[in-house]
C-alpha cells in the first residue's frame, strides 16, 4: 500500500502489518487531465489542478497529527492492471482501516447552509457517485469539508441529513447495526441513483458492499454487472436479488406495465432496477423454507412456491417482503418456457406483492432461484441506548450529562436489561451557547419501567450556568409537574422545541433527542428560569429537615427559641443566596454593556480608517509620480528633494522612455527573482496565473496588474508586443478596465495571434461577457474569422458561456456562419452535447437542417457524438430523423456505427427509419452487426428489423458477423431467423469467411448450428 507522507508529499510503500495510521480522502473526480496522477507524484509533477485537493488534505492531516494520506488518484498505478485489480478489490478494506475519511466536497461553497433541503450540499454531486457509497459507508469515522476545506460536520452529525439524501438507514450509517443485515436489493438500492464515468464500474464500485471479490474486465460493460450477481448468489441465499424492478405502489396484486424499460432475464441490468427497493427485507416466516442454489447451463435452479394466476400468469414467491407489511411478499413474474419446470421472466412486468403463503404449501423445482436467509433482526430489547441531534443546526454544544455518559458511534448507553438501576430513571443534559446573554437548556429524558403505555418521556427547561446538573436533578420533585411536560422554551436567544422518538437495532433501543427551532424569537427578556425556584424550595426542605434533626433534643413537637433562630438564619440564608444571583446578573449585564462600548468603539475607528484610504491612496500616487520624475530627469519642486541633485539620476545605458524603460528592467528582475509561489510586492506570482516567461507587459495584463500595466504604457513600452503564441495585452486580459487603458493606449482592435484569433475571439471563447460587450461597444467586428473560420459565436459555443453566446445573439451575430467544416454554432453545440446553448440558439431561429462538408446535420453530429439530452432535445424542435449525410447514412445508423446505444434506442423509441441503406446498401442492422454491437443488435432485432437484409454485395448481417469473427452476434442472428449459407458476390459462405479469416470460435458455433439447420440456397 503506497502512502503519501504529509509535510513532504513524498510517496512512499508499505506492507502488512507496518502499515502506519493513515488518513483517506474520499472525493469527486475532476477531468483526468487535472487530477494529480501516479506518475505525477513519482516525477515531481505539481502545476495540475488537483495539486490544490492533495495539499489540502495533507495539511488537514498534518493539523489532526497523521503523518500519511492515501488518495486514489494518485496512490494507485493504473497503468499496471494487476495493481488495479489488487486495489479495487482492496478499497472497501483500506477506507474501513483508515484513522479518518476527509470528505471533500469540491462543489459546496464556503458559508453552505447545509441544514437547509435546497443547499449544495443536498445537491452535492457526490452523493450521485457510484465510488463513493463505499466510501461513506466504510469508515468508522468521516469528517465532511466544503470547497475551501472549512469543516462542515462529521458523518455523525450529519447523519440525518445523509440518511435523507442518500436513503440509507441511520444505523447502518453509524455502524448501529452491520449494513450486511440489509437485504441485497436495499443495499442495491442506495446505488440506484449513483452514476460512474464507465459502465464496468458500477458493479466493481460495489464489491465491498457486498462483501466482493473479481477481477475487473474493462470492457465487458453491462456484464460486469452480471458477474457481480452472480458473485453475490455464490455467498448468499437471500433471494431478494430477484426483487427487481418493484414498486412499493405495486400493493394490490397488480403487475402494471413498467414506465420504464426493465430487462429481460434473470439478471437486472443496473442498481437503477432497485431503485424502490429500499424497504425491501428478509420475510421472518420464511425462514422455516430452505431452498437450494445452483447455477448450470445459463439457468439458476431453485425450489420456490409457484402462484398461478387467472390470466394464465405464474408468479414465483420470494422470501423477502416489505418492511411495513410482512402480510405479503414479494412474487416476481414468470413464463413457461420450452419444459415443464422451465421459465423465463418476461420483459415489462414487475413483481407483484402476494399474500404470504402457509409454510405447508408445497414448493416447486424451476429454473430460478434464491435464498438463505439472512437472520431477522432482533426485537427484544435488551438494551437502552441515546443519541442526540440537531443542536449543531442551533449553534449549541452538549456541554454535560447527568450521571456522565460514554459515547461511542454517536450513541451513549442509558441502561442494560440487567441493571440494578431503579425503575424510574432521569438522564440530564446541558446545552450551552457562546452567546453570552443566554441562559442554558436542560433536556430531561425519564424512563419508567411501571408506566407500559410511556416508558419514556422527555422536557427541556433553562438553567443558569452556575448550577450544576447533579443540583438540578435533585431539585426536580420540587418542579411544577406542568414543567416537566414542557416541550419547548428558549435560552433567551432562541425557542428550541424537543422531540422524542425511538428505533430499533439489534443491541435493543436507541431514543433519538432532537432539537429543532421553532423559529420564534423569546419576547421576554432576563426571567428566572423555574429550576431557580425549585433549586430555593429544595435547599429550604434540606435545611428543614436538617433543623428537625438538630432540634430534636427539645421533644418532638416543641419549638425552642433557638430552633426559631436556626430556621429565620436559614431563610435570610436563601434571601441572600439571591440577592447574589441578582448581584450576578447585574455584574453579567455590565460585562455585556463593556463590549457593546468596546465593539462600537472598533466599529468607529474601522470606519475612520476606510474614509482615510482615498487620502492615502491619493498621497502615494502623488509620491510615486514624483519619484518616477526625478528618475526621469524632470523638474524638482519638492521641499522633500530640495538637496542638490544631479539632473539625471540614471546610468547612460538605461532608457528613460520606451520599450526596455527602466521600470521594465526592474519588474523584470523582480520577476526573475520570485519563485512559482512566491507572494513579493508587486510580481507576486500564483500557481494558477500565466507563466512569468511572456512579454512584460502581456504578463501584467493576463494577471490583472493594471497599476504596472499603466506605468510601463506611461513609460512608452511596446502595445503591439506579442508571446510566442503570438498574443498582445488586449488578447490575454479578461478585465474590461485594462481592455480600455489598452484601447486607449493604442491597442489595435483587430490585431491576431498566430491562429488568427482577434481579442473578441479570445473574448468569446474564454467566457469574459464585459470584455466582449466593451469590445462591441468600441466597434470589434463581431463576424471576423479565425484561421478555421470560426466567428466570435463560434468560438463561444465552444467555450460554452451562454451569456457570452447570448449577448452576441442579442448584437446581431450571425447564427448560420460555418466554419471551414461547415458546421454553424448549432452543429457546434450539437457536436458538444450543450443543450442550453442548443435552446438558445433554435430560439434565435437558426437552421435545425443546415449541413456541413459532409451532409451533416446537427442531428446527425448529436447521434455521431453520443449527445443523448441533444439529440433529444432536437428531436422535439422537429429535427428530420431520417436525414441523410453524405454517404446516405442517417442519424440512426451513424449512432449504430459509433456504438451509442442510448442515441440508437431514443432514435428507435422515435420512429427513425429501421430498413434505410447507406451508399453501400447497408441497413442499421448490418452496420451494428460489422461493428460488433451485440446491444444495438439486440435492440434493432426487438425492433424486428429484417434479419437477411442484404448490402450490395449481396451478403447479410450474419455473413459481416461471422466475417469479423462477432460470435455473439452470430448467435442472435441465427436464433433470430438468419440464413447461414449466403454466399452473395463473394462466393463464400459464412462459415466459409469466418474460416478464411481464422475465427475459430465463430467457426465452431457455424458448423454446430448448420448441423441443427437443413441447408439451404442463397
Amino acid at each position: 500500500m503506497r502512502l503519501i507522507k504529509v509535510d513532504t508529499l513524498e510517496m512512499q510503500e508499505f506492507f502488512e502489518p507496518t502499515i502506519p495510521p493513515y488518513a483517506i480522502l474520499s472525493h469527486r473526480w475532476g477531468a483526468d487531465h487535472e487530477e494529480v496522477s501516479f506518475s505525477d507524484i513519482t516525477n515531481g509533477l505539481t502545476q495540475k489542478t488537483g495539486m490544490a485537493k492533495l495539499k489540502g488534505c495533507c495539511k488537514q492531516a498534518k493539523n489532526d497529527k497523521i503523518d500519511y494520506v492515501w488518495i486514489d488518484t494518485c496512490c494507485i498505478n493504473k497503468e499496471s492492471s494487476k495493481e488495479l485489480d489488487e486495489a479495487i478489490n482492496s478499497m472497501f478494506q483500506w477506507y474501513r482501516r483508515a484513522a479518518v475519511c476527509y470528505t471533500y466536497m469540491s462543489d459546496v461553497p464556503e458559508g453552505d447552509d447545509i441544514w437547509d433541503n435546497s443547499s449544495r450540499f443536498y445537491s452535492s454531486s457526490w452523493f450521485r457517485r457510484g465510488w463513493t457509497l463505499q466510501e461513506l459507508l466504510a469508515p468508522v469515522d468521516a469528517s465532511f469539508y466544503d470547497q475551501e476545506w472549512n469543516f462542515i460536520g462529521t458523518k455523525a452529525d450529519l447523519s440525518r441529513e445523509i440518511e435523507d439524501i442518500t436513503g440509507i438507514p441511520r444505523k447502518y450509517l453509524l455502524g448501529w447495526a452491520d449494513f450486511y443485515q440489509a437485504s441485497v436489493a436495499q443495499r442495491m438500492s442506495w446505488a440506484a441513483k449513483r452514476e460512474t464515468k464507465r459502465k464496468e464500474d458500477i458493479a466493481y464500485c460495489l464489491l465491498g458492499i457486498f462483501n466482493i471479490s473479481m477481477s475487473m474486465i474493462y470492457g465487458e460493460k453491462e456484464k460486469a454487472f452480471e458477474r457481480l450477481q452472480l458473485k453475490i448468489l455464490e455467498q448468499t441465499t437471500d433471494d431478494s436479488i430477484l426483487a427487481w424492478g418493484w414498486t412499493e405502489s405495486d400493493t394490490k396484486g397488480k403487475s402494471p406495465e413498467a414506465s420504464d424499460p426493465i430487462s429481460a432475464g434473470v439478471f437486472a441490468s443496473s442498481p437503477r432496477d432497485f431503485a424502490c427497493c429500499g424497504h425491501v427485507v428478509p420475510h421472518a416466516q420464511s425462514s422455516n423454507h430452505n431452498s437450494t442454489l445452483t447455477v448450470s447451463g445459463g439457468y439458476l435452479h431453485t425450489s420456490l412456491r409457484l402462484k398461478n394466476r387467472k390470466n394464465n400468469k405464474s408468479y414465483a414467491m420470494l422470501n423477502c417482503c416489505s418492511e411495513d407489511d410482512d402480510s405479503k411478499v414479494i412474487a416476481i413474474p414468470l413464463h413457461p418456457a420450452s419444459s415443464a419446470n422451465e421459465y423465463i421472466r418476461p420483459q415489462n412486468q414487475r413483481p407483484i406483492l402476494v399474500k404470504t403463503p402457509s409454510i405447508e404449501d408445497p414448493s416447486q423445482n424451476i429454473q430460478i432461484k434464491i435464498d438463505r436467509q439472512v437472520h431477522p433482526l432482533p426485537t427484544a430489547e435488551t438494551s437502552t441506548w441515546l443519541h442526540v441531534e440537531g443542536y449543531q443546526k442551533l449553534e449549541l454544544k452538549l456541554a454535560e450529562t447527568y450521571p456522565p455518559l460514554e459515547w461511542k458511534r454517536s450513541r451513549a448507553l442509558l441502561a442494560k436489561k440487567d441493571d440494578d438501576k431503579s425503575s424510574t430513571y432521569t438522564q440530564l443534559l446541558r446545552f450551552t451557547s457562546d452567546v453570552p446573554e443566554s441562559h442554558d437548556l436542560i433536556v430531561g429524558i425519564e424512563l419508567n419501567s411501571y408506566n407500559s403505555e410511556s416508558p419514556v418521556r422527555s422536557y427541556v427547561m433553562q438553567a443558569f450556568r452556575k448550577m450544576t446538573l447533579e443540583e438540578i436533578e435533585k431539585s426536580l420533585e420540587f418542579m411544577d409537574p406542568k414543567s416537566l411536560e414542557v416541550k419547548k422554551t428558549d435560552n433567551g436567544v432562541t425557542e428550541v422545541a424537543v422531540t422524542l422518538t425511538q428505533e430499533t437495532v439489534p443491541q435493543g433501543v436507541v431514543y433519538l433527542v432532537s432539537l429543532e427551532s421553532t423559529n420564534t424569537v423569546p419576547t421576554v427578556i432576563d426571567k428566572l428560569p423555574a429550576i431557580v425556584t425549585a433549586r430555593l424550595k429544595y435547599k429550604f426542605m434540606d435545611a428543614l429537615r436538617s433543623e428537625y434533626l438538630l432540634g430534636s433534643t427539645d421533644g418532638p413537637g416543641l419549638e425552642s427559641l433557638t430552633a426559631l433562630q436556626d430556621r429565620r438564619k436559614s431563610v435570610e440564608a436563601t434571601m441572600r443566596e439571591i440577592e447574589e444571583e441578582e448581584k450576578a446578573l447585574a455584574d453579567r449585564k455590565s460585562l455585556v454593556l463593556k463590549d457593546l462600548e468596546s465593539l462600537t468603539d472598533r466599529i468607529a475607528a474601522e470606519e475612520a480608517q476606510i474614509k482615510r484610504r482615498p487620502e492615502s491612496y491619493r498621497k502615494f500616487k502623488e509620491d510615486r509620480v514624483l519619484i518616477q520624475s526625478i528618475l526621469d530627469g524632470g523638474h524638482i519642486c519638492s521641499p522633500d528633494y530640495s538637496r542638490s541633485l544631479p539632473p539625471f539620476l540614471l546610468a547612460k545605458e538605461d532608457i528613460v522612455h520606451g520599450p526596455g524603460n527602466w521600470f521594465e528592467q526592474i519588474i523584470q528582475r523582480r520577476l526573475e527573482r520570485v519563485s512559482e509561489t512566491s507572494f513579493l510586492w508587486p510580481v507576486e506570482v500564483e500557481q494558477e496565473m500565466k507563466k512569468k516567461d511572456q512579454p512584460l507587459l502581456v504578463w501584467a495584463a493576463a494577471n490583472k496588474k493594471t497599476g504596472i500595466v499603466e506605468i510601463l504604457l506611461e513609460k512608452g513600452s511596446d502595445i503591439k508586443v506579442k508571446d510566442k503564441n503570438g498574443c498582445t495585452a488586449l488578447c490575454v486580459t479578461d478585465n474590461k478596465q485594462m481592455t480600455e487603458i489598452l484601447l486607449n493606449h493604442g491597442a489595435q482592435l483587430e490585431t491576431r495571434n498566430l491562429r488568427d484569433n482577434t481579442p473578441l475571439i479570445c473574448a468569446a471563447r474564454g467566457g469574459w461577457k464585459k470584455k466582449v460587450a466593451f469590445l462591441l461597444e468600441k466597434g470589434a467586428d463581431i463576424e471576423a474569422r479565425n484561421s478555421l473560420k470560426n466567428t466570435a459565436l463560434a468560438s463561444a459555443v465552444l467555450g460554452g458561456d451562454l451569456g457570452v453566446i447570448g449577448l452576441l445573439l442579442d448584437k446581431g451575430a450571425d447564427a448560420e456562419s460555418k466554419n471551414d467544416c461547415g458546421d454553424t454554432p448549432l452543429a457546434i453545440a450539437a457536436i458538444k452535447g450543450r443543450k442550453r446553448t442548443t435552446t438558445r440558439l433554435l430560439a434565435k431561429g437558426t437552421n435545425i437542417e443546415s449541413r456541413n462538408n459532409n451532409q451533416e446535420t446537427p442531428l446527425a453530429l448529436a447521434a455521431i457524438n453520443g449527445r443523448l439530452e441533444t439529440t433529444k432535445l432536437l428531436l422535439e424542435n422537429g429535427a428530420d430523423i431520417n436525414a441523410r449525410d453524405r454517404d446516405e447514412r442517417t442519424p440512426l445508423a451513424c449512432a449504430v456505427m459509433k456504438g451509442n446505444v442510448e442515441v440508437v434506442e431514443l432514435l428507435l423509441e422515435e420512429g427513425a427509419d429501421i430498413e434505410v441503406r447507406d451508399v453501400d446498401g447497408r441497413s442499421p442492422l448490418v452496420l451494428a452487426a460489422m461493428n460488433g454491437s451485440e446491444s444495438i443488435v439486440k435492440l434493432l432485432l426487438e425492433k424486428d428489423a429484417n434479419v437477411n437484409s442484404r448490402d450490395l454485395k449481396k451478403v447479410t448481417a450474419l455473413w459481416h458477423a461471422a466475417s469479423l469473427g462477432h460470435e455473439g452476434i452470430v448467435k442472435m442472428l441465427s436464433n433470430e431467423g438468419a440464413k447461414l449459407d449466403v454466399q452473395g458476390r463473394t462466393q463464400l459462405s459464412p462459415l466459409m469467411v469466418a474460416q478464411q479469416n481464422e475465427h475459430k470460435g465463430t467457426v465452431k458455433l457455424l458448423k454446430k448450428l448448420l448441423k441443427e439447420t437443413p441447408p439451404r440456397r442463397s
